[in-house]
């Protein structure tokens, strides 16, 4: 058993003259009594588009296999500017691990997935650990955004 969690916030960023925009997330979680590892799926989008509903077969075949996965929305150009995606992503790795007991996750084992666009962020966020200041309005303490693997596809 899968359960499909909706538009879960993970950060408030401002955007297009807002003050406060939501970044959302969906998730994934297998049903289990053990914490589980999780992926944070970055989809791709040439920059200009970051459609969290992407990549559903490959997100349902990691859910499957006992991962909770976050597919994630993150600002795109040509209102946001580097590293502002970036800063997206590890927000959103923050909040899972702050989050760990709620989402039933390992917060030891998070991982991050992501192609084109979405690759391109997933090695930044692999290869910056602890480098990049979030500067968005994050919804938690400051934790370490550093992901446990990553993967480019």
């Amino acid at each position: 058993l899968i359960n499909q969690i909706s538009d879960v916030v993970y950060e408030q960023v401002p955007m297009r003259g807002y003050p406060n925009v939501a970044m959302k997330m969906d998730i994934l979680q297998p049903k289990s009594k053990e914490k589980l590892p999780a992926i944070v799926y970055v989809t791709g989008g040439g920059f200009i588009n970051a459609n969290k509903d992407n990549g559903i077969q490959l997100r349902m075949h990691l859910a499957e296999a006992g991962y909770v996965v976050a597919s994630i929305q993150y600002r795109v150009a040509p209102t946001a500017r580097f590293p502002q995606p970036l800063e997206d992503v590890k927000s959103s790795i923050r909040y899972l691990k702050a989050h760990a007991d709620q989402f039933n996750i390992d917060p030891d084992r998070v991982g991050i997935v992501g192609g084109s666009a979405g690759g391109y962020l997933t090695a930044m966020a692999g290869t910056t650990s602890g480098t990049v200041k979030p500067r968005s309005m994050c919804l938690l303490p400051t934790s370490i955004s550093t992901a446990s693997a990553m993967i480019r596809t």
